[in-house]
């Protein structure tokens, strides 16, 4: 009965050594990146206009400046945050010197897209947002930090080997504006939305 007992146990510590060494080598020998986001999302029909950095809690961040002209002069700015903390509310105040007030802020919640930020300031209409690398957007700091605990058993494998974070605080956080000289509030909004989704469908994650 003990002998029996110890090789049942001789083998289970065998077949977990044998994991463990395979384990290991793959990390050493081929282990892959660990997943990232690809180059900040760009559409064809954007012109660039600026590459620049800007401070977000000490730490210099990355991001792009684009524009449509003859678009209503849309123009797209999209930053690439490595850690948010928070939500879009204090990026706007930081960054673009907007202090806005619950009356001034209409948050769009989507089951597709996911949540995103429209206001309106300088007689330009804006959307501010953060794509998450779930393909999904979010405006404030609870809908991110769901964004982040969605499906965390998909991440515990490559969390253990290494190959991810276990949580993925990452997202860009895009800004668009378009004029409101010769276009109606409703088209403007309308406007925003298109650019995002279109945005979101060929943004491409890692």
């Amino acid at each position: 009965m003990n002998q029996s007992l110890w090789q049942k146990s001789r083998s289970i510590l065998l077949i977990f050594s044998s994991f463990s060494l395979v384990t290991t080598l793959f990390y050493i020998f081929i282990k892959p990146p660990k997943d990232v986001f690809h180059a900040l999302p760009v559409m064809s029909e954007w012109e660039s206009i600026e590459n620049h950095k800007i401070k977000i809690a000490y730490e210099g961040i990355e991001g792009k400046k684009y524009q449509e002209k003859d678009n209503h002069n849309l123009g797209i700015e999209i930053l690439f945050i490595p850690v948010l903390h928070g939500g879009n509310s204090g990026l706007i105040k930081s960054h673009l010197g907007f202090d806005l007030k619950s009356q001034d802020l209409t948050i769009v919640e989507d089951k597709n897209t996911g949540a995103y930020g429209l206001f309106t300031q300088n007689n330009s209409a804006y959307l501010s947002t953060c794509l998450h690398s779930q393909g999904k957007t979010a405006f404030n700091e609870r809908q991110f930090t769901e964004l982040v605990n969605y499906n965390l058993a998909s991440r515990i494998v490559p969390w253990v080997l290494g190959l991810s974070d276990f949580r993925d605080w990452r997202c860009y956080w895009i800004n668009m504006s378009v004029d409101l000289e010769n276009i109606t509030p409703k088209e403007a909004t309308q406007l925003l939305q298109k650019r995002l989704f279109d945005l979101i469908s060929q943004t491409k994650f890692k």
